[in-house]
């Protein structure tokens, strides 16, 4: 059988990066599209009666 050559770039110490704006941009917006998902899901299917003021005659 063939031996398999497994390369692992973990083992290589990389350098910190700093801040990658392009991901917290992404995540911010995420976020906030999964809160307004969730927002528009709390919203009532069906609008409640409204009351009828039938004792009020001017």
């Amino acid at each position: 059988m063939a031996e398999q050559l497994v390369i692992n770039r973990y083992q290589q110490d990389e350098g910190p990066e700093g801040l990658n704006w392009p991901r917290i941009i992404g995540m911010a917006f995420v976020i906030a599209l999964h809160a307004a998902v969730f927002m528009l899901l709390l919203i009532p299917a069906v609008a409640p009666q409204a009351e009828k003021l039938s004792s009020l005659h001017i």
